[in-house]
């Protein structure tokens, strides 16, 4: 089952696709969802928040869709958002780069309804199927069961640092 309170960060230059895909995932009941128009706003959204799939766009104004996907993996939580790139076509290098940056897939233009739904539902399913998007806190003591202190320590502080977010939020 694909949650519905998913929240999705589109990022695209283009006016006309954020707003077909917003369109589209507001059609199908998904209500949580940001839209920006170049890489350094996606960016500050996915610092400031957190859990996000996101949507971004190959050629994304001032830091492109490759680009931001490799700074979305060297965030602290940037491992916990599923990242598919909108391409115009891709030929085999670009997949393997996209790879190498950590992206999740890709969606070719032209987007339609079925195709974006299908391909977001697809990359959907499988997030959730990996614990996505999995509290930090529940993570980090899955991860301290398993043995793997290292990478349970760094869940916990960002369990912390979440919540000290959230704290600040609720005092100000």
């Amino acid at each position: 089952m694909i949650p519905p309170e998913t929240k999705f960060l589109i990022a695209s230059g283009q006016g006309s696709e954020r707003a077909l895909i917003d369109d589209i995932l507001g059609d199908r009941g998904y209500r949580r969802r940001t839209l920006v128009d170049n890489g350094p706003k996606a960016l500050a959204v996915l610092a400031a928040q957190t859990p996000f799939f996101v949507l971004a766009a190959w050629e994304l104004p001032e830091l492109g869709g490759l680009r931001l996907a490799k700074e979305i993996r060297r965030m602290p939580h940037g491992r916990n958002h599923p990242v598919v790139l909108v391409v115009p076509e891709y030929n085999e290098s670009e997949k393997n780069m996209a790879e190498g940056a950590g992206v999740t897939g890709f969606i070719s233009r032209p987007i339609t309804r079925s195709s974006l739904i299908d391909r977001v539902h697809g990359f959907l399913a499988k997030a959730v199927e990996s614990g996505w998007p999995e509290r930090a806190l529940d993570r980090a003591e899955r991860l301290a069961d398993m043995g793997r202190d290292a990478e349970a320590l760094d869940e916990y502080q960002r369990a912390l640092s979440q919540g000290r977010r959230r704290m600040a939020g609720l005092q100000t």
